[in-house]
Order: structure tokens, then sequence, then C-alpha cells
């Protein structure tokens, strides 16, 4: 959660092992989620030697990472990373990157192997980042991308996690994991605006607190029946609370049905819910070309006490060494967000209620058919088509054209309250991939997706959901060329090529008459951005050493300087539409030294 820290992830790349991404009917393992999953993991320091990382990207910022053996018996190991904003050191000596406000961020991450013993494998792991920006109104341009100039606003996130991961083998046919976590996120973001140009006076337009608290612990047993036999059972235990205070004037609220502004009431939440995640799986190979996985899913969740039962099923077979087909299906069911889940609405009374407590699960039926070809040893070509259906969406009960699918395309959640489970939604589409692995000194990836997105809410009419951009292209490659023996010359480069996002337009009359935005949300999601194309190239030279290697880059991000549309907006000082446009042409520097 939170903006803050721009584009940069604080989840480094450097630390991460091969890490599972998963986007239609995932295994039984997985729940409370209906789209995707991002199984992420990181990767053991290095149990040999000791060895030392430093380096600096305008991008990513400053970063040094150490790893190595603990003591001196080759089965234990430490990893530690530490990054920091270097467009905050940048900004110092006056270099400004888009925006005068400048975006501070810095994390911490580690991952802690203590090796094996007689009680198993122990792993200690953690992340910490903070991260904040300022936009103070005087110093803003007019056609700054997130602020206005007739308001200072500040924005605050941090958020924090830490587990142990212990996986002991019962013999050679069972091991049990069991991974226990805790994280913490917080945000804050207040808004001033003022009265006038001379920046003298000025009120509180907005100050919003969210604390996000959460204990996590899953164990399973894994256990190999037979070469064509095994099984999964597991349990997941999920503990969430949400501490969110809001104070705002308004909440960019909608016209009610005599064209006033309808204004939303200022949230106050202290709620805690729980989900308990039942489940188990079994794969069998029926033959040396069929493999079956079955799997079933439960969810508790423990609040309004709603449950669900989700069946798995998946089917592999191998048409030839080289060709195989696959097809699965899966049951999802999800949680409604925390902030949607215990929102505070007044009733008739003036009684603020957590009107939206007694929600259900949105729940996804998914089916997936594709086939895998493997023509050389280092080509892949894979083809998948997929459906979905949603059912149990929240929208209003009153007529409109609200759907919280379409949540997570703006920076914060709508605050709108007595949602019932009565939308629905589909997606559909083809996906094909043809990927060339690293070898004989080059690489390369085309990936290409079409596909539609829709959602109805209350008032029955079929639209576009936020993220129907309906195809996405993507194409990357790269080579080195030896120079000598110490010397390696690299060029990279990536195109992206993307419809357009639909949007809801914007009221500007009503806007211009009350002062701030107002959509049009009977129009809902029917205007269409212009499409997407981005070009990135990268040349780079790495000198290796004897006890030292070091990695020069010059990436050169949009080399055509397309103007992308971000998005289109009131803007409350000139009483206009405005365009904003994402990044332009940014070249980036990277310097890494390894010792």
């Amino acid at each position: 959660m939170g903006t803050t820290g721009g584009p940069v992830s604080a989840l480094n790349t450097n630390l991460l092992k091969n890490s599972d991404f998963l986007t239609s009917a995932f295994p039984a393992e997985y729940g409370n989620a209906v789209s995707g999953v991002f199984d992420v993991g990181f990767r053991s320091g290095n149990k040999d030697k000791t060895e030392y990382t430093f380096q600096l990207a305008a991008f990513s910022g400053l970063e040094a990472m150490f790893e190595g053996p603990i003591a001196k018996s080759g089965n234990k190991s430490y990893l530690v990373s530490y990054r920091y904003s270097f467009v905050q050191l940048a900004n110092t000596f006056g270099l400004k990157f888009g925006t005068n406000a400048t975006p501070k961020y810095q994390d911490l991450t580690f991952n802690i192997d203590l090796g094996n013993s007689k009680f198993g494998n122990f792993r200690i792991f953690g992340i910490r980042g903070v991260s904040d920006i300022n936009f103070i109104g005087k110093e803003l341009e007019d056609e700054d991308f997130f602020a206005a100039k007739d308001a200072d606003s500040r924005a605050q996130s941090q958020f924090a996690v830490a587990g142990i991961k212990h996986t002991y083998k019962v013999n050679d046919k069972h091991f049990i994991r069991s991974t226990i976590s805790f994280s913490k996120s917080k945000n804050n973001f207040d808004e001033k605006r003022f009265t006038d140009t001379t920046y003298a006076e000025s009120y509180t337009f907005t100050d919003v607190n969210d604390d996000l608290n959460r204990i996590n612990l899953h164990t399973l047993l894994n256990s190999k029946y037979s070469a064509k036999l095994s099984s999964r059972i597991g349990l997941t235990i999920d503990n969430r609370s949400l501490i969110s205070t809001v104070d705002s004037r308004d909440n960019n609220p909608d016209l009610d049905k005599d064209g006033r502004p309808d204004f939303l009431p200022s949230r106050d939440i202290d709620g805690r819910i729980m989900t308990i995640e039942p489940y188990t799986s079994f794969k069998y190979k029926s033959n040396e070309k069929s493999t079956w996985i079955l799997g079933l899913h439960g969810q508790i969740q423990t609040f309004n006490t709603k449950a669900a039962i989700e069946p798995r099923l998946g089917y592999t077979y191998a048409i030839s060494g080289k060709t195989s087909f696959n097809a699965g299906y899966g049951l999802h069911s999800q949680v409604q967000p925390l902030p949607v889940f215990f929102l505070l609405t007044p009733n008739e009374n003036g009684q603020f209620l957590a009107s939206n407590a007694d929600l259900g699960f949105t729940r996804s039926h998914h089916f997936v058919t594709g086939i895998d070809y493997k023509p050389a040893n280092d080509w892949r070509v894979k083809l998948e088509s997929y459906y979905q259906h949603l059912f149990n969406v929240p929208i209003e009960k009153s007529l409109s054209s609200f759907s919280i699918l379409n949540a997570g395309a703006d920076f914060v959640f709508p605050a709108i309250g007595d949602l019932t489970n009565d939308g629905t939604g589909h997606n559909y589409g083809f996906e094909w991939t043809v990927e060339k692995f690293f070898s004989k000194s080059y690489y390369g990836l085309f990936t290409g997706s079409v596909f539609q997105s829709k959602y109805k809410g209350s008032d029955g009419i079929e639209r576009n959901t936020a993220f129907n951009n309906e195809y996405v292209f993507n194409v990357l490659g790269g080579k080195e060329w030896k120079a000598d023996k110490k010397m390696v010359l690299t060029t990279d480069f990536k195109c992206t090529f993307a419809g357009g996002r639909f949007i809801t337009p914007v009221n500007l009359e009503a806007s211009r008459q009350f002062g701030f935005e107002i959509l049009e949300n009977d129009k809902a999601f029917s205007n269409k951005l212009t499409n997407y194309f981005r070009l990135d190239a990268k040349i780079g030279v790495r000198l290796n050493g004897k006890k030292v290697s070091q990695q020069f880059f010059l990436d050169f991000q949009n080399v055509t300087n397309q103007q992308n549309v971000f998005s289109m907006r009131y803007n409350r000082v000139s009483n206009k539409i405005d365009t904003l446009y994402q990044i332009g042409f940014f070249p980036d520097i990277l310097w890494r030294v390894q010792f």
C-alpha cells in the first residue's frame, strides 16, 4: 500500500529467487484471490564465501548488499540489502525528475538461512520500507502531475514484514513446511488548501490515516506415496486488523438525483477479521502421458461467518516429448478490501454503521486451456485461452454503474456504503508466448494478449472495466559480445504496445459549478484513452576481474519520447480538463561493483 516511493518497489529483485506468477485456475494451496497469485521467495546468500555488491542507479537508488556464510560450517548463510533514494540526493544539488516534489524512500531486506539440522531448516526473513513525498503549492508548476498550486499535500507510507520459515523432513516420503509472519503498513496523507494566491491562510481539506496489521500462519504436509501419487494438505490462518480515519471536506462526490453534490462522511474504522483456509490436493500420474491434479480449498471468514468451498482441477497430457496440452478449472473466493468492508455510513437516524460488514466473498469460476511446445532446448512456445465468470460482486443497491471490480484502478478505495453481492463480471482472452532462453550469447521474448474485461452494476448495463485495455504486446531481447577475456559488451531492448484504458468522462459544467471534479458516472468507462507505446534500449559493459567485477549500463527509457496519456482530470485552478502524460524520454545509469 502507498504510492510515495513512485515506481520503485521495495521488493528488491537482486534478492529474489525464481518465483511463481499464477494467473488462472491456480492450485488449491492458494486462496483469498480471484485473479492471480505472485508467490515470491528470497534466495539464500553465498554459503562458501563473503561477497559485497554496491550499486548506483538514478532510478532505483543507492544500494549496498552483503552475503556470505555464517560460521565455517558452510551450511548457514545471510543476505542483507539496503537501498536509499538517489533522487533525494540529486535534489540536494538542484536536479529535478519531472516534478518539484522529491520522492524519498529507503528499504532494508534480509534473509538468514540457518541451515539443515536434526530439527529441520529455519529461515528468517524481513523487509522494512519507508517513503514520503511533499507537494508544496507555491513550488509546483502548473502542469505538475499529481498536485495543484492552491494546496500543500504531504504523503507518507511505511511497511514492514518479518517471518520465520521452517522445513522439516519427516522421512524420504514426507516433509512439513510452516511459515509464520507479521506485517504492518501505515499510510498518511494530508492536504491543506489556500484561500488565495498569497498562501497566507489555509484550511485542512483532507487528513487520511491508515494502519493495517496482519499475522499469517501457513503450514503444510507434503507426501509422496509412489512415482504416480503425491498429496499436499495444509492450513492458512490469516488475521488482519485495520485502523483508519479520514477527515475530508469531500471525497470526489457524485451528483445526487437533484444534481447536488452528495458528500460522503468521514471514515473512522477499527475492525478485525480472520480467515481460516484449509486445503488438500492430490497429484496423480495415471500413465506416462496423463497427469491429474485434484484439489479442494476451503475458506471461512469469522467476522460474519461466511464460508466457501472451492474445487480445483488441473490436467496435463504429453502429446509428445516436445508438446503438451493442459486444461484447468478453479472456483475462487476473495474477502472484500477492509476499507470497504468496515466503512461506516450514516443511517436515517444519523447513526454511523458498518453497512458493508455483511458482504460475502467475491467469487469466480475460472477455465483455462493451453498448449506448450518446445521446438528446441532453448526455445518455448505457449498458447493459452481462458474464461473467467465473476459473481457475488459488491455493487450498490440503488441503480448505479458502481462495481468493486474497478477498485485498484485509483489511488484510494471507494468510500461507498450499503453494498450488496449482486454484481457480475467476466474476462476472456487469448495469450501466446514465444521465448528464447539465454544461450549462444542472446535471448528473446515475445508475449501477446488479446482480451475483454466487462462488468455489470446495479443498473444492469454491461460496461468495460477500468482494466480493459483489450490488447497488450511485448517484445524484448538482448545480446552479449566478448571484447576480450575480461570485457563483455551488452545490448538490450524492450518494446510495449497496448490499448488505451477506458475512463469515466468528467462533467465539466458540474465540476466548474462546485469547484471539484465530478464524473459522469452514467457513462462510466465509456471514453478510451489513446494507445500506449514505449521503446526502451540499454547498452552496457561488464568487466570481469579476478576479485572484482564491474558493470556499467546506460538505460534509455521511452527512446521515442512518446507522449502516453496518464489520465484526464479536472483542474480546479484553471477550470479546464487537463490531459496528464506519463514520463517521456528518461535516461538512466547504473554502476555495479561486486567483489
